[in-house]
């Protein structure tokens, strides 16, 4: 449709126009705590378009593109929400729950995916499960540094449709879960060990599955003993290998 056309162009260019103003030699870090706030306005529009007009072609135009856009807000936006915590915190912690509304957002469209069986959409639920997981532990780690760590909202995922409401038990039941998912995936990593494949492989790879099949609840991650140390804001890339070798 012709909507499905105009919203994945217009988050393509969000994400390209944005790469662009972050590699510009003149930007500032007011400019750029400025402009991750018009982002989040941006990408809250697209959701609101989304909720008026939930097609499968316009959540998978949205979940297409959430993945390399979660990948800018884990390689600039917490580095440059840490470094400008101190003198803005209230400013960083609209833009940080605003951006909580998004990756919760993302995780609802992978709900509906799933129940749905829309295998386009399943092709990148593990991708952004796995970026949602890392933005979640940077930015506790960045809360944690500047003795915030209450206003951590994560909570408890609930299986949600685009209307907000919560999912009917039956709805879901009689579809695969991500726990069996992992189960067989662990099955066949077993089968591969047992035909003489190298056992750390298979471990790194059970590792990986329950990584795509994270619950990302509080319970969970206030488990993990988080290191709150964020590295210096003008080399971000070491941020995400910080934060993947929590996996």
């Amino acid at each position: 449709s012709n909507l499905y056309t105009l919203l994945n162009i217009l988050f393509a260019s969000l994400i390209t126009s944005t790469s662009e103003e972050l590699n510009k030699d003149s930007i500032t870090d007011r400019n750029k705590l400025q402009l991750w706030k018009d982002i989040n306005a941006t990408i809250h529009k697209f959701m609101a378009i989304l909720r008026h007009v939930s097609t499968n072609a316009n959540r998978l135009a949205f979940l297409k593109n959430s993945v390399p856009m979660l990948k800018l807000y884990l390689s600039d936006a917490v580095p440059i929400w840490h470094s400008a915590f101190r003198n803005h915190a209230d400013e960083v912690m609209k833009d940080v729950n605003d951006m909580q509304v998004f990756t919760r957002f993302i995780y609802t469209l992978a709900n509906v995916g799933k129940i749905e069986e829309n295998n386009s959409m399943v092709v990148y639920t593990a991708h952004a499960k796995t970026y949602i997981v890392k933005f979640m532990f940077a930015m506790k780690g960045v809360l944690a540094f500047h003795d915030c760590l209450d206003a951590f909202w994560s909570g408890h995922l609930k299986n949600k449709g685009l209307d907000g409401k919560v999912l009917p038990s039956q709805d879901i039941t009689s579809l695969p879960t991500d726990d069996d998912d992992a189960e067989e995936e662990e099955e066949e990593e077993t089968n591969e060990s047992e035909e003489g494949a190298d056992g750390s492989s298979s471990v790194a790879a059970a590792a990986s599955v329950a990584e795509d099949n994270e619950r990302f609840s509080e319970d969970e991650l206030s488990e993990v003993d988080l290191d709150p140390e964020v590295p210096p804001r003008d080399d971000p890339s070491d941020l995400e290998s910080r934060v993947s070798s929590q996996y």
